[in-house]
């Protein structure tokens, strides 16, 4: 049942997609002007939740070493803004929940008054920061196009998927591939990267400041007792159900890490079959 409703949910993702797409997707010059001139501040916005915050992580060092003097502001959910307080590539942290994304207790009601207040103060921090350039990671709802218009940001790119390349400056064809989520995100910033040897550095690049939490880990795993050891860290459990894995799944992957020498650390919250 479960696959039956996938299929349902991306063709009718597609047709919404044919349906509203603009016919104007921009050429490859019109990223070539985009390259020839660095922006001086640039939005990366990914609403989701924490694990869609750390992939996107990955395309900070990638913007860096394309463009050293850039400054790199986040648009995020306040459940993920804590992973990039501090960091040192990053200049300015906004947030943005959105009612479809927030996993709280708070009641449907508080969720909606806490989107509409978020997305307020987003835009107009946003506004006033004055980016060059804002980029969407988000190719499924829901996303910020609509705030990043409002807000005034003078080029805004992302996938053109769902019907939103009205709300862009420079729409990108959404293409379903075989690929991770990290290369959908990475084939968004490659058109604006004048030196190819800068997509070399894609790496996650996460940086959470000492807290209680943090300690409490470090206690617990004993890292100053681990040495040079390498792990596999393996994070089992979904917040959707239908994308939980049967515990068959995550054996046959322990065997073949395992078999391949790897030392496994299994991290996550477990519901549901994956706790079988």
């Amino acid at each position: 049942m479960q696959i039956i409703r996938r299929a349902i949910k991306r063709w009718l993702i597609a047709a919404a997609t044919r349906l509203f797409r603009r016919a104007n997707i921009r050429s490859e010059s019109e990223f070539t002007k985009l390259r020839l001139r660095a922006p001086n501040k640039l939005l990366l916005a990914n609403i989701g939740h924490l694990g869609d915050a750390v992939i996107s992580s990955a395309l900070l060092p990638v913007i860096k070493n394309a463009w050293p003097e850039v400054r790199i502001g986040l648009l995020v959910g306040s459940w993920s803004r804590h992973v990039f307080e501090g960091h040192p590539l990053v200049f300015s942290i906004h947030t943005f929940d959105h009612w479809a994304l927030n996993r709280s207790e708070a009641s449907f009601a508080k969720k909606l008054w806490k989107w509409i207040e978020t997305r307020r103060i987003a835009e107009k921090e946003i506004r006033n920061t004055n980016y060059d350039v804002a980029v969407d990671l988000r190719c499924i709802f829901p996303n910020s196009a609509a705030l990043l218009r409002n807000a005034d940001v003078p080029v805004r790119i992302a996938y053109d998927r769902l019907g939103i390349g009205g709300l862009l400056t420079h729409p990108i064809r959404y293409a379903e591939k075989n690929q991770h989520e990290q290369a959908y995100q990475l084939d968004l910033i490659r058109p604006l990267i004048a030196d190819p040897k800068a997509l070399s550095h894609c790496k996650q690049s996460i940086h959470i400041k000492s807290s209680t939490a943090a300690k409490e880990v470090d206690v617990l795993l004993n890292f100053a007792a681990l040495g040079n050891r390498r792990y596999r860290v393996v994070h089992i459990g979904s917040g959707a159900p239908e994308r939980e894995w049967s515990p068959e799944n995550w054996r046959t992957l322990a065997k073949t890490l395992i078999a391949e020498g790897h030392t496994l650390c299994f991290l996550g919250l477990v519901i549901g079959s994956a706790g079988s």
